[in-house]
């Protein structure tokens, strides 16, 4: 079940301390709360989760 007040909107983001590629890419690496670890998908493919969340954010995703 998706949270709808867990959303990936800049507002969001910063609120939880997670605007910033380096929180990114730790929630993604590690996980945390409800969600898992994807380490499965390896650095490269992380950081582009990271920098792809970062661009959306910051264009009022």
């Amino acid at each position: 079940m998706v949270n709808p007040q867990k959303n990936l909107s800049r507002e969001a983001l910063e609120k939880y301390g997670k605007f910033s590629y380096d929180a990114i890419v730790k929630q993604v690496t590690n996980g945390a709360g409800a969600m898992p670890s994807y380490k499965r998908l390896g650095d490269e493919k992380i950081a582009n989760v990271a920098a792809y969340v970062l661009q959306q954010a910051s264009r009022g995703w």
